[in-house]
């Protein structure tokens, strides 16, 4: 296992990157956590009262893109560089029409659009539908079930995905 600094410095995610055995097979996994808004109390007032334009939340919006957009670059080239078939599990903190996510998914599966059904909401403030939280496994991968759990400990939902590769099953949660 091996921790991918992606930008460097305490506000930066990170990503971890692990090639796991299994029943002979390997399978190299991505766990992201890509850059946030991080959007304060006062920010989510401004949005929530139609204010979303304001100087400090379109400030940091535009800052956040341009650092996930550097951020997508780098997981993309791990996930092309991979000898092995791929998994990408995490929170992008972007929705599914976004460059970041469009980079990253790339030639990849999205398991909900497999499995899934309804909006998909995995970002509990805000709107009733975002979806940040993704499993994109490649072509390699055959989908069984996909289901959203609410986390008592956090303002997202757990996904997770039962996949087949030949004829293993793997369990994934992002």
């Amino acid at each position: 296992m091996q921790t991918i600094d992606m930008l460097g410095g305490p506000e930066t995610e990170n990503m971890i990157r692990a090639d796991v055995v299994i029943g002979g097979d390997t399978v190299r996994v991505l766990s992201i956590h890509l850059k946030s808004y991080q959007f304060n109390e006062g920010d989510y007032a401004s949005i929530n009262s139609g204010l979303a334009q304001s100087r400090g939340v379109a400030g940091k919006m535009k800052s956040t893109f341009h650092i996930r957009a550097m951020q997508a670059d780098i997981v993309s080239a791990e996930i092309s560089g991979s000898p092995y078939p791929v998994i990408v599990a995490g929170d992008l903190n972007a929705i599914p029409v976004s460059h970041t996510y469009q980079t990253v998914r790339g030639n990849l599966q999205d398991a909900f659009l497999k499995t899934g059904f309804g909006f998909g909401r995995t970002f509990s403030s805000l709107a009733p539908t975002l979806r940040i939280d993704y499993i994109l496994p490649d072509e390699r991968f055959r989908y069984w079930t996909s289901t959203f759990t609410a986390a008592s400990v956090s303002n997202t939902f757990l996904l997770s995905q039962r996949l087949t590769l030949s004829t293993k099953n793997i369990c994934c949660c992002g």
